[in-house]
Parts: structure tokens; sequence; C-alpha cells
């Protein structure tokens, strides 16, 4: 019965039926790109044996999450942010596919990865703010901290288990069933999105710009320590 009781509290966020969906669709999402995140440097080293190009491919996909968040954070007050994930995961399902299909045909060279991680960055760019954003606007505020709290762990589970599992498929499938899978995973993980609804902003942000948007954010960074 204590058990039950804590398993009740822990889990309690779950028990709101689009919060579930969401959480499931990232576990997915995020098992997705812990699974690109191995697949990409290590068959890009595997073509070229040059750790250059190993790490222009890394930074292919990192600089354009470093540049572009603040302006996605910015858009995510703006339009539902079901719409912005559900276009975001269609963008990696179908970046994903092309690789897994290039590689089946025998027509892949390296920078075919470099080409693909750029978009996957800037994708991964615009999911960042909005999957955190938008779980306040699925549970009431009782809920927030427990579904913040569970969604950080979840997907700290995935970031330990997923890239295991992943390596297990490219060692003993080879790297086109490596992407293949992980194009499945992000298959569900929209599927799963759909049933998510979207959400119109409250926020009030009529009659200021987006580089007003995002200059208040570095603006409440400046005046509150412990954020910055």
């Amino acid at each position: 019965s204590a058990l039950r009781t804590r398993l009740n509290t822990t889990l309690s966020s779950l028990s709101i039926p689009q919060y579930r969906l969401f959480w499931m669709s990232m576990i997915l999402l995020f098992g997705g790109d812990m699974m690109t995140q191995i697949a990409r440097p290590w068959f890009v080293y595997r073509l070229t044996g040059s750790p250059l190009l190993l790490g222009y491919t890394i930074a292919a996909t990192t600089l354009p999450l470093l540049l572009l968040s603040p302006l996605a954070g910015a858009l995510a007050d703006r339009f539902p942010k079901q719409r912005i994930l559900l276009v975001c995961i269609a963008s990696q399902v179908v970046i994903n596919t092309i690789i897994a299909i290039d590689i089946w045909a025998g027509t892949i060279v390296w920078w075919h990865v470099l080409v693909a991680a750029v978009p996957q960055g800037m994708v991964m760019a615009f999911i960042t703010p909005t999957r955190r954003a938008i779980i306040a606007d699925l549970v009431d505020r009782e809920h927030i901290l427990n579904a913040v709290s569970l969604n950080t762990s979840t997907l700290n589970f995935s970031r330990i288990v997923a890239p295991a599992i992943g390596g297990f498929i490219i060692a003993f499938q080879g790297i086109g069933a490596g992407y293949a899978f992980i194009g499945i995973m992000y298959g569900f993980a929209l599927l799963l999105m759909f049933r998510v609804p979207a959400i119109r902003p409250t926020g009030t942000v009529a009659g200021q710009s987006v580089l007003q948007d995002i200059g208040q954010g570095f603006a409440y960074i400046k005046r509150e320590p412990l954020v910055a």
C-alpha cells in the first residue's frame, strides 16, 4: 500500500491523458535523437577515417542548435507548440528515411550525412525549447513540477539506454537498419504527437517583435543571478 501510494505520487502527472501521450512521444523522439548522435559520427568516421570530418559533422548539428534556440523559444510563444513539434518530428522522419534509403541503395557518401546533419540540428533547436514549454499547457499548476521532473528523468534514462540499443542494431544489422529503426521511432513519436491537443499560446506578445521577445529573455537572465 505504501509503495502504491509512492508510485501514484511519483507518476501523478501520467494520470493526465494529454500529458501521457506527450511523455510517450518524447521518449521515442529523444531515444531516436540519442541513437542518431551515435550513428551519424560513427558512420562518417567509418567512411572517411578522418577526425576532422567527424568534427565537422558534429558541428553541423550543434551550431544550428546553439544559434537558433533563442529564435525557436520566441516562436513557441506565438504558435501552438504541438504544431511546432509535429513539423519538427515529421522532418526527422523524412531525413532519416532518406539516409536509410541512400545507404541501402549504395549511393551514400560522407557529405550526405553532413548535409543531413544541418537540418537535423535546426529541427532540434526548435524541439528543445518547445518540448519544455508545452508541459505548462498540458498539465495544471499542481502537476507542473511532477511533469517536468518525470519528463527529465525519463529522457535521461533514454540518454543511457537508447545509444546502447542503437549500437547493438548497427553492430548486428548494419547502419542502414540503424537509420531505419530511428525513422520508425520518430514515426511512432509523430503518431502520438498527433493526439496531443494543439493549445494556442495564452501569453501576450501582441505588438512585440520576435527580436524584442528574445531581448526580454536575455534581460531576464541579466536580472536573475540564479538563472545567469
